[in-house]
């Protein structure tokens, strides 16, 4: 079966490639690791079937610590790069975290860590995690978080230990839980690695 006009089923299959390449995995240690059989791991590489099951693309977000949209959205590959550079295109945060208040997200939601450094307010980070960013809770933020509190986010990643952090179905950012799923037209953030109480009141 051919899928040359089929972005999502291409980026999906790209996404698995990278996913078995880059962490040194087999299909048969990938099957065994992420509950995935070989025949569908087969089907898929093969371009043999129309359609990858919700189930499975779930599986490989896990297994790559991220969400099912972004593995249907953006090549995985391309983010994890990004995260280790140290430049304007970069994502590497060099002892600083850009902050934006929970209003002022949207614009900026892809924008690379280097150039927002350059644009937004700056506050220091004591970390080895890459792409991070700092959000303000506010009125647009909705969540257990007091307004006014910094929460250090970890983009486009899920920690089975962290709050994860996405954008609902009206542009609105949500905190909940680590065990919360994200539904149909939920866009992952990224998940919480730092808070600091009152940044307002003492920026």
């Amino acid at each position: 079966m051919k899928h040359g006009n089929n972005y999502k089923f291409n980026l999906i299959k790209e996404n698995l490639e990278y996913a078995i390449k880059s962490r040194g995995e087999t299909k048969n240690s990938f099957s065994k690791k992420t509950g995935i059989t070989r025949t569908t791991l087969y089907n898929i590489l093969g371009e043999k079937v129309d359609n990858i099951q919700i189930q499975t693309i779930e599986k490989i977000a896990a297994f790559l610590g991220t969400s099912r949209s972004i593995v249907e959205s953006y090549s995985v590959e391309f983010i994890e790069k990004k995260s280790q550079l140290m430049s304007v295109d970069g994502n590497q945060n060099p002892i600083c975290v850009p902050v934006l208040k929970g209003c002022e997200y949207s614009p900026f939601k892809h924008s690379a860590i280097g150039e927002l450094v350059s644009l937004v307010p700056i506050v220091p980070y004591f970390g080895t995690e890459n792409n991070l960013l700092g959000i303000v809770v506010d009125v647009h933020v909705n969540g257990d978080y007091k307004d006014g509190t910094l929460l250090i986010v970890e983009r486009y990643k899920i920690d089975a230990l962290a709050d994860i952090v996405y954008l609902d179905k009206k542009d609105l950012i949500q905190v909940r839980g680590a065990d919360y799923n994200l539904r149909q037209g939920e866009i992952l953030i990224g998940c919480v690695r730092g808070i600091r109480v009152n940044y307002l009141a003492h920026s």
